[in-house]
């Protein structure tokens, strides 16, 4: 093989890489399009059907609701309501004087079904789970952390609470840490 046919050769291979590349690099952002394009949508679901959601949004919280940030979920089987913790720890980012610094957040809310009807059982999924739909003319929610899952339909969902709390970075990282392992997730009757 000449000189020439071997450049034309590593030529045409990087030339074929290099396309390689591309589509994966294509694929990617697809796929971060299509996640991104479902989180919108779930948001908007969430604004458009959940009474006072804004309460969320205006005090620095993130839509949708991520399936580990579910904490206790509490049952009152007397007034046919369910009363659910939310726990939001993210990084956020902040501008000051040119430069951009990630701070941790952390804040925690509830919200509240009422007229539930509910269903409490083991599922085979480990991790969180918050899915949101509608039903007829109730609202079906489904919450699920190792292996625990609540199936919840009621005629109303509403935004009680939410409020940023004020902790170090070691507490962050704890909390953060747990509620991806479900620490926080508990399902009680009373």
């Amino acid at each position: 093989m000449n000189i020439f046919s071997k450049i034309i050769k590593e030529w045409e291979e990087a030339w074929k890489d290099n396309k390689e590349k591309q589509k994966s690099f294509r694929d990617r952002i697809d796929r971060e399009n299509e996640k991104f394009d479902k989180e919108e949508k779930e948001a908007n679901f969430f604004k458009d059907n959940v009474l006072n959601s804004e309460i969320i949004t205006n005090n620095k919280g993130s839509l949708p609701i991520k399936g580990y940030q579910v904490g206790n979920i509490i049952i009152d089987k007397d007034k046919k309501t369910a009363q659910i913790e939310i726990k939001q720890a993210e990084t956020i980012g902040k501008q000051e004087q040119g430069a951009w610094y990630h701070i941790p957040f952390y804040a925690v809310g509830h919200f509240i079904c009422k007229n539930i009807e509910y269903k409490i059982g083991e599922t085979n999924i480990n991790g969180g789970v918050f899915l949101i739909s509608k039903q007829e003319n109730k609202l079906k929610l489904f919450l699920n952390h190792n292996r625990q899952g609540i199936e919840i339909i009621c005629e109303a969902i509403e935004v009680l609470n939410f409020k940023e709390q004020k902790i170090d970075i070691k507490d962050f990282q704890d909390i953060e840490t747990g509620m991806k392992w479900g620490k926080y997730f508990s399902i009680k009757e009373i």
